[in-house]
């Protein structure tokens, strides 16, 4: 738990209900050494869309600018 911002978890019930663990890991085995063992994109994908928390509305939205949503980018 202590990999995650305090700013994140705010109002976050459960880091495995939301999907924040799952996304960890994933992100982990995409950094791994060995190429040929880290996850396609197809894959990484496939893995976030059926990790996809249930409750959009606090999430970024593909329907959202990045002005709504306040990110500097």
């Amino acid at each position: 738990m202590e990999v995650f911002d305090l700013e994140v978890l705010k109002g976050v019930r459960s880091p495995m209900e939301e999907g924040l663990v799952q996304a960890l890991k994933l992100a982990m085995g995409c950094c791994a050494p060995v190429a040929s063992v880290r996850p396609t994109m197809d894959e990484v994908v496939k893995q976030l869309e059926e990790n996809r928390p249930r409750n959009r509305s606090a999430l970024y939205s593909p329907n959202e600018t990045r002005s709504e949503i306040g990110t500097p980018f």
